[in-house]
């Protein structure tokens, strides 16, 4: 008989008792989502790191959108399309722009992809 673990989708993750429950248990974890900063904190090793991390892209984000005020190259615009702030002064105005849903969802794609290939990480080496 083979042992066939399940796979689970945690949404609003929280401190990650439930699912280290049910890891125990002898369930997968394929995604874990969390949208609350204090509640992201728990899940890493080093909370101070992970902050320090998440304001430096964060910061990162919005600056970025200077660089075209100073350059106009082809870098200076990438560098511009990935800022956070174009995007959302559309939003802001009540536009919905085909460019910015596709950034949008660029970057929730991104994410997802960075969460589960860090969670298969932590898997191979635990």
């Amino acid at each position: 008989m083979t042992s066939r673990k399940r796979t689970v989708l945690s949404v609003y993750t929280g401190a990650g008792g439930l699912d280290l429950g049910l890891e125990a248990a002898g369930f997968r974890h394929v995604l874990c989502i969390e949208s609350d900063e204090d509640c992201i904190s728990t899940l890493t090793r080093n909370q101070i790191i992970a902050g320090a991390c998440t304001f430096a892209a964060c910061l990162m984000l919005w600056v970025f959108s200077w660089v075209t005020s100073y350059n106009a190259s082809t870098w200076a615009t990438v560098l511009s399309y990935i800022s956070v702030l174009p995007h959302s002064e559309s939003f802001g105005r009540g536009v919905i722009e085909i460019k910015d849903f596709v950034y949008y969802v660029s970057v929730i794609f991104l994410g997802l992809f960075f969460t589960t290939r860090s969670l298969e990480s932590l898997r191979w080496r635990s």
